[in-house]
């Protein structure tokens, strides 16, 4: 009963995850036990592998990815905002941190409430936070919009624009209301009726999506004019997952077990198929793995080094030892 009570929460939690044209990234956690790193922040290689950009001692509330730049919150009791800028293999066209296996700390963030997400406005990163309602602050901890009184809502960037969704009723009928912050603050616009639990709201090629759930499926529902339309629907799996846009494919759903497996399906934006799950295996990053190699066998020669030395010094010793004697008789 409390693996699956577990399971659930997993399920609920929002995966972090980020994408744009350069590729996807994710959090991925470690098996608990493992070695190394409890946490690991990743980028999607391929339809099947994936590649370790970075460690991390904790995962992140929220990411986002700007430009070659990845950005992601620490948690703690005074969250810190990170960056770790990126530069191309242009070999392999896959990415890794200027400062290998390091990210900047940027500011130390003084905001009250849960941090919900990471976004991008204008090139300047936006926290949205929930806190008796939700709000947006820059990386200043200054707030960008007015509080938009209403729980369980997300907020997304469409253009220059923020959009919010909050769950609403109107005569007795469950749906969505769409907000937009203008000058004189947050503006309600149309209402749509819809069933699920609002998982988390992102804008792709310009239309809004809204990514629900119910009854351990997930769909991925646009909202038009006050009406919905469903692109598609599929299974949720175990661990936290999420939906996001791919450059070249649409959509794709991610999740990351417990364990530490990863698995992807891919939407189709047009067709919207929605493709059989993928396994994602681990790639290792060969510049990596010649430094570790490099490593092993500088080990390995400093070993010998010291042991011939410990071998050949106590035989020194013994003709000491036997000179001494000797010019004692």
């Amino acid at each position: 009963m409390m693996v699956l009570l577990y399971a659930g929460i997993l399920a609920a939690q929002p995966l972090m995850t980020a994408s744009n044209d350069a590729g996807v990234w994710f959090v991925r956690d470690n098996e608990p036990g493992s070695l190394g790193p409890m946490h690991e922040l990743c980028q999607q290689t391929g339809t099947d592998k994936y590649q370790v950009v970075l460690p991390l001692a904790k995962r992140p509330v929220a990411l986002a990815v700007h430009d070659q730049t990845l950005w992601f919150i620490g948690e703690g009791e005074s969250p810190v905002l990170y960056r770790a800028r990126l530069a191309e293999d242009q070999s392999t066209g896959t990415f890794y941190p200027v400062l290998r296996g390091r990210a900047e700390a940027v500011q130390t963030l003084d905001i009250q409430g849960k941090i919900l997400d990471l976004l991008f406005l204008q090139d300047e990163p936006i926290l949205v936070v929930e806190n008796g309602g939700l709000q947006c602050f820059n990386a200043n901890s200054i707030a960008v919009t007015p509080l938009l009184p209403a729980s369980g809502g997300r907020i997304s960037v469409q253009g220059d624009s923020l959009i919010a969704v909050t769950p609403d009723t109107v005569l007795q009928t469950e749906g969505i209301r769409v907000w937009q912050v203008t000058e004189d603050g947050w503006q309600g616009g149309d209402f749509t009726e819809v069933e699920g639990k609002l998982h988390n709201f992102i804008f792709h090629e310009n239309w809004p999506l809204l990514i629900l759930t119910q009854g351990g499926f997930a769909s991925v529902v646009g909202l038009l004019d006050g009406k919905s339309v469903e692109f598609a629907t599929f299974q949720v799996l175990a661990g936290r997952w999420a939906v996001i846009p791919k450059h070249d494919t649409g959509l794709a759903a991610i999740w990351v077990e417990r364990n530490g497996t990863v698995t992807t399906i891919d939407i189709g934006w047009l067709s919207r198929t929605v493709s059989k799950p993928i396994v994602l295996s681990r790639q290792h990053d060969k510049a990596r793995g010649m430094e570790i190699t490099l490593m092993i066998l500088t080990t390995v020669a400093f070993f010998i080094l010291i042991s011939t030395i410990l071998r050949n010094g106590p035989k020194k010793s013994k003709k000491i030892d036997s000179s001494t004697q000797s010019d004692g008789r």
